[in-house]
């Protein structure tokens, strides 16, 4: 089990290609997820980012899209189902 480890999109800045690497963010690891996600996760020269995909409202939680994924591959990952 990989537990709380993330995958963090990236692009590689000298052939521009799309990767990403498995971190474990702190606090960002206890968002929850949600299809309707309301943040985004972004790769940063210092860092990472959460990014609002729109307005949040107060004391809304913070939700990320962990991805279409089975079963088998949310408890590798996750350590849940």
């Amino acid at each position: 089990v990989r537990s709380r480890a993330m995958e963090l999109p990236s692009i590689d800045k000298v052939n521009g290609e799309s990767s990403s690497m498995r971190v474990i963010l702190p606090f960002v690891d206890m968002c929850n997820h949600s299809s309707s996600a309301n943040v985004r996760l972004e790769a940063a020269e210092d860092g990472v980012r959460l990014v609002s995909i729109r307005k949040l409202l107060e004391n809304e939680p913070i939700l990320l899209d962990y991805g279409m994924r089975d079963l088998a591959s949310l408890v590798r990952s996750f350590g849940f189902v």
